[in-house]
């Protein structure tokens, strides 16, 4: 190296970044167009004579230095970047291995693992499948194993010293299972686990859990980041979905900070993308470090295969019974088009906004559930001042300011009619309980949820929602599994989406109203379809769509997410499971909107109907 020319010295720093200093002889012009060149995610001051990017980006555009800097000057890695490249070229071979979903698998000496249960012949195939790999992801239905199936992974590689403590990130209502239920279940020695509520860790814990809103309390995250950190850990993501935001979320870079100092990152959900590829582009990003974005394309990640980067058990290998649904179409009353229409036009400015500016988001958000709202019950929109309110939405919003006509057929329409929705509602329920059967109904509205309960009052309702407490809600689900008279659980996606099973009671739910949350979809229609029943039970889905309103756009994109996700995880079956059967003349059919969703619904708010 002469060290009279323009010369970088490029340094790794934890916990993740690379450090640029220049000698005395680079220019500041020169010095200035480095910088530029990594300008969005750089740290610098421009008098600087050094300045930190991220690791990620460097080995995105180091190729920038051989190219341009070397006409400037010289350049020089210090051993531990170049020890750190080292390690990310082994990633990005092992990734492209990994995706090799034909590869050799390894053998497998299951008694040895001293497990209390003998595996499936799919859930021997899942563990094989992901100990071939440094990273694993288990995408199958639930019912299928996944908790077993990565205790009986961890313990493998605990055998071959390449793991020693677990570390799971789980919504609260895993707790019991991984803490309890399963290691019992799971192994014949005895396991130490603990759940991490903010206190002391005890020094021989085997398996620590938590949750994922518990890491974006940076006291806590560094607890179990120092846990983590102290012995080769494997990371596990339950219900992965729940971190899929990607960069922007405190939750997803929470959920990086732990992955970077693990020794391995499995990922657990049914569900890994319930909008589009950024969900599981974000998801793999967290176990793959800095893998390269390029191979996370959308074109290749349609190539990928189970039994590749991601193993799945799906329902037809389960053996799962038969599942029916349903959508009923559902005449609006006069009164109801009347405002409804009138919503259309209010609000269809609302959406030719710019998706990236976030009160305007928020603004589509609000307008795409009053239009939910209003293709059930018109009179939800009377906000604070009725009974049957939903969410916190101000009323009357401001674009319908100038319709007094309209506001005054909202605030009296609940003294007008019953809904016609209600009306189907009402008789289905009747008819089902003279059959002695219960009913599971679904809404994200919590106005729904109260209104239905006055309604179904002679049968007894149990109801649940994100304001019931957690004794009520135990009390509530319950009552519905074990109260005969209790014969309806109203309920939301939103709450009792996941980490519920309702199968042995009960076969039947009714959709009052769907979002464009692919995933919560899905995850509720596993509530009473999974492992465990019965061959002879036909498991019945039930979804009302209003008429020529957002329902009808709602199906559509709901089909397309599903369609999509089927199509990436080999799974086929999941469109036949989980959408409904239409007729030949017909429309096929948090709030997740994207530019798609966006796109179908301003054709339906500029059609005339």
């Amino acid at each position: 190296m002469d060290v009279d020319k323009p010369h970088l010295h490029i340094d790794f720093i934890q916990p993740n970044n690379v450090l640029f200093e220049r000698n005395e002889f680079v220019k500041d012009s020169d010095w200035k167009l480095l910088i530029r060149w990594w300008n969005e995610e750089s740290h610098y001051h421009h008098i600087s004579e050094k300045f930190i990017l991220p690791f990620e980006v460097f080995t995105k555009k180091m190729s920038w230095l051989r190219i341009s800097w070397k006409e400037i000057g010289t350049f020089s890695f210090t051993q531990e970047l170049k020890e750190e490249l080292g390690k990310q070229k082994k990633i990005n071979d092992n990734f492209d291995k990994a995706i090799n979903h034909n590869r050799t698998l390894p053998d497998i000496d299951w008694a040895s693992l001293k497990l209390k249960r003998t595996p499936t012949n799919e859930q021997k195939f899942n563990i094989k499948s992901m100990v071939s790999i440094p990273n694993g992801a288990n995408f199958s239905v639930p019912g299928a194993g996944k908790t077993m199936t990565t205790l009986a992974t961890w313990q493998f590689l605990r055998t071959k010293e390449k793991i020693d403590k677990l570390l799971i990130i789980s919504p609260k209502s895993a707790f019991e299972a991984w803490a309890e239920e399963e290691p019992k279940e799971t192994f014949i020695e005895d396991i130490k686990t603990q759940v991490f509520i903010g206190g002391a860790i005890k020094p021989n814990t085997e398996i620590l859990i938590t949750n994922y809103e518990k890491l974006e309390n940076n006291k806590y995250l560094n607890r179990v980041l120092f846990w983590a950190s102290r012995q080769p850990t494997m990371l596990v993501l339950d219900e992965a979905h729940r971190v899929k935001g990607g960069g922007d979320s405190t939750r997803w870079q929470a959920c990086k900070k732990v992955a970077e100092i693990s020794a391995r990152v499995d990922l657990l959900t049914g569900t890994p993308m319930p909008q589009d590829y950024s969900d599981l582009r974000n998801l793999l990003l967290l176990s793959w470090r800095n893998i390269p974005t390029s191979k996370l394309s959308d074109s290749n990640i349609r190539e990928f295969h189970r039994g590749g980067l991601f193993v799945r058990t799906t329902k037809t290998e389960l053996g799962l019974p038969k599942l029916e649904i349903t959508e009923i179409p559902i005449e609006q009353s006069e009164v109801q088009k009347q405002i409804y229409s009138a919503l259309k036009k209010s609000y269809a400015g609302s959406f030719s906004l710019p998706m990236d500016q976030e009160a305007h988001f928020r603004k589509r958000g609000r307008a795409v559930m009053s239009l939910i709202g209003a293709s059930t019950n018109p009179g939800l929109l009377a906000g604070m001042h009725n009974e049957a309110a939903f969410l916190n939405l101000k009323w009357p919003p401001k674009e319908l300011l100038h319709n007094s006509t309209l506001i005054e057929a909202v605030e009296n329409y609940v003294s007008l009619e019953i809904p016609p929705k209600y009306k189907w509602l009402i008789n289905f329920v009747d008819a089902a309980s003279k059959r002695q059967e219960k009913v599971l109904i679904w809404s994200s509205l919590v106005g729904n949820l109260k209104a239905v309960e006055r309604l179904l009052k002679p049968y007894s309702p149990s109801i649940v929602f994100g304001g019931t407490s957690a004794d009520d809600r135990k009390n509530a689900i319950t009552r519905f599994k074990n109260d005969k008279s209790c014969k309806v659980l109203i309920t939301n996606p939103q709450t009792l989406g996941e980490g519920i099973s309702l199968h042995k009671v009960c076969h039947t739910a009714v959709y009052i109203d769907r979002t464009y949350n692919a995933g919560q979809y899905l995850q509720s229609l596993d509530r009473i379809h999974r492992l465990g029943l019965p061959k002879d039970i036909v498991t019945r889905i039930y979804i009302l769509r209003s008429k020529n309103t957002i329902d009808q756009a709602i199906s559509i994109r709901l089909e397309s997410k599903v369609s999509r996700m089927a199509n990436v995880l080999n799974d086929f079956g999941l469109v036949q499971d989980s959408l409904p059967n239409m007729d030949e003349d017909d429309i096929f059919g948090s709030n997740s909107l994207d530019e798609d969703d966006i796109k179908k619904l301003l054709e339906h708010l500029e059609t005339d109907d």
